[in-house]
């Protein structure tokens, strides 16, 4: 046996028994089954994600692009803390085969909200060297403030683990689409009656308030504070690998946001904050695809031999790859128009900033399905380099655009950011034997191609590209 087949093996023992079952189930059962479960999660997180953005978006018309700009700030320090200190207690629960003993999810649950207690206290103590970094002053007051989401959120009952763990998906994804929807009509009351950035940390709040309660009426658990010690060594074994991927994706995808408060007034990096919230979006769905459908179908398959898996794969993967391209490639083309259309004045360059992260998002798809893929087949070292590599571009690459070439070739050279990451990950294909490079080009093909029809018909139609 080597040494993959070996890391299969483990894996598999490590799964929980729907999902040993689902594995060993025939084919067409497990394809049924993958695609319930991909249409379940894809359309509670789709829905919850087109709420989300009609909040932004009615937001937007209420408050000052000045208060985007601020909690873009604060919103980057909660996610670091957050990914920083990612131990992976959900997934502990969903992996191990304990996570249905009352001591295994209340030890998780216990250190869950130890960990929200720590990550409270950091963004209190940050709020005063990081209002005195940027010379915001309202820093000092809103970062606490918001920083008690993730003390609120620490206790979250352990009932969303295991209903993923048990594959119920269709409880998960109406709990998504319930919490987004009250979320929505309270902040958009709140910005309404009280037009500061006062209103966007109390939105926040309420919205943690409102997932921790719902959380516990998913399933009735007798939660308490414990941590047996076996149960508590095994989580951070297992989270460790957690931790060190979550901290290389959080500072690619989060440097410029750590970056432009520094050198741009805030109004500019309020419109930035839209911007990339419109593509964050679209990368997001892409994400939760590759996650939902194309890693657990190559883990399905992952004892296979490795000629067969790509057989096997390769027509699902090029059709989730055209479809991709036609979406992307559309967006691209037409992000500005779409921005001048739902958003007022003040946040029409945004359009032209997510117009060029877009074409960035298609290299993160890319990126995504190898990065899927490779984890699929127990090489889950892959994201982390291509990531490492991001990182390297990014440092290099962004404070150079901005002080020689300005706000323009800083957002180009984002979206390259992502070319690179993509091409970090061909080595490590080729050395699995599981590289796709004539769909990825093709797919890429049909993508330029939709963004020079869509220009063609743009000029036809006297539709200028808005700078």
């Amino acid at each position: 046996m080597t040494a993959d087949d070996a890391s299969r093996a483990g894996t598999r023992a490590a799964l929980p028994d729907e999902a040993r079952a689902a594995i060993a189930a025939p084919a067409a059962g497990v394809a049924r089954k993958l695609a319930s479960a991909a249409a379940w999660t894809l359309g509670g997180y789709g829905v919850a994600q087109v709420i989300r953005f009609a909040t932004s978006m009615a937001v937007t018309r209420l408050l000052a692009p000045e208060l985007f700009g601020i909690m873009l700030i604060v919103n980057t320090v909660r996610t670091g803390a957050e990914l920083l200190s990612d131990i992976g207690i959900g997934q502990s629960v969903i992996r191990s085969p304990r996570g249905e003993e009352p001591a295994f999810y209340n030890t998780a649950w216990t250190l869950q909200i130890w960990r929200g207690l720590g990550l409270f206290l950091l963004c209190a103590a940050l709020a005063v060297p990081i209002s005195a970094i940027y010379e915001i002053p309202q820093l000092l007051y809103v970062l606490p403030a918001a920083g008690s989401t993730l003390l609120i959120t620490g206790f979250t009952s352990m009932a969303l683990p295991l209903l993923r763990r048990r594959m119920n998906f269709p409880r998960v994804a109406v709990f998504e689409v319930v919490t987004a929807l009250l979320y929505s009509v309270f902040q958009v009351a709140v910005a309404f009656v009280y037009p500061s950035v006062w209103a966007l940390v109390i939105g926040l709040v309420f919205g943690s308030l409102v997932n921790v309660a719902g959380s516990f009426r998913l399933q009735q658990l007798n939660h308490w504070f414990t941590l047996d010690r076996s149960h508590f060594a095994e989580i951070l074994s297992f989270g460790k690998w957690i931790t060190l991927s979550s901290a290389v994706f959080f500072v690619t995808m989060n440097l410029d946001r750590i970056y432009f408060p520094a050198v741009i007034s805030l109004q500019l990096l309020g419109i930035f904050a839209i911007a990339r919230t419109i593509t964050d979006i679209v990368n997001a769905v892409f994400i939760r695809l590759n996650n939902s459908i194309l890693f657990p179908h190559i883990a399905a398959e992952a004892g296979l031999p490795r000629e067969q898996v790509r057989r096997d794969i390769g027509a699902i993967r090029l059709r989730f790859l055209a479809a991709s391209a036609l979406a992307v490639g559309g967006l691209a083309g037409s992000a500005d128009l779409l921005v001048n259309l739902l958003f007022d004045h003040r946040y029409h360059a945004a359009g032209w900033m997510a117009s060029i992260l877009t074409v960035g998002v298609w290299f993160a798809v890319l990126a995504s399905t190898a990065e899927s893929s490779l984890l699929g087949l127990s090489r889950p070292q892959a994201a982390s380099f291509s990531n490492g590599a991001k990182l390297v571009w990014l440092v290099v690459a962004l404070p150079l655009a901005v002080s020689v070439y300005g706000m323009v070739a800083a957002i180009a050279a984002i979206s390259a950011s992502d070319v690179v990451r993509y091409l970090a990950t061909i080595p490590q294909q080729r050395r699995a034997s599981f590289a796709f490079l004539g769909q990825d080009a093709a797919a890429t093909a049909i993508l330029f191609g939709v963004i020079g029809l869509v220009a063609l018909a743009r000029s036809a139609l006297n539709l200028p590209f808005l700078l």
